[in-house]
This record gives C-alpha cells, structure tokens and sequence, in this order.
C-alpha cells in the first residue's frame, strides 16, 4: 500500500526506528549526532536541488533579521542566531536594561 510523501506506516516507523537504533551503537554514536546526519542529509538534499534547478547558491545565503526589531545583520554590530530566532546586539542591551531596572525596583522593595 503506498503512502503520502508526508506519512509512512506504523510498521515502517517501527522498522527505521530499530535500524537507526542499531546504526548509533554499530558506530557508537549517540541519538543527538543522528539527528546531527539527518539535519546535514537534509541540506545536502537542499544543495542539490539548489544546484540543478538554478537556484541561488547557499553563498547567496539571505541575510538575518532581528527576531524582535525586525533589523538585518548588515545593520547591527551583531547578530546572535539560534535555530529558528535571531537577536541583535542592540535587543540584547535592551533587554539588559529592562532586567537592570526590574532588579532595581525589586531590591527598593526589600
């Protein structure tokens, strides 16, 4: 019975599970170096794609923006990334001086 692109079977879930499960400790690796080789055959899939569709390069890469000004990377003195937010230096020190403040009034209060 064939599945959607987006869904496998049950049985099938079970039978990767016990492969990969027997790939980490063939090669001694833990569960989070797995996700690690799916997440770079993931990009190398991209890659490809990327490469014979005509699409711009990862070099090309677009810039990142402020997860809470909305501000690029080329406006800010830095950038710092997570997985799937950004702040900038800026927010960063915003946010400092909220904590600063928010220390302040607490500690009148004592």
């Amino acid at each position: 019975m064939a599945t959607p692109h987006h869904g496998i079977t049950k049985e099938k879930a079970f039978h990767i599970l016990g492969r990969l499960e027997a790939l980490a400790t063939e090669e001694e690796i833990s569960p989070e170096k797995l996700v690690e080789c799916c997440r770079v055959m993931l990009r190398r899939k991209d890659d490809i794609a990327r490469l014979t569709s005509g699409a711009p390069s990862i070099s090309v890469a677009q810039p990142f923006y402020c997860s809470f000004c909305f501000k690029p990377q080329d406006a800010v003195k830095l950038m710092l990334t997570g997985e799937t937010v950004c702040i900038c230096d800026e927010c960063v020190e915003v946010c400092n001086e909220v904590i600063r403040e928010k220390q302040g009034t607490q500690g009148a209060g004592r």
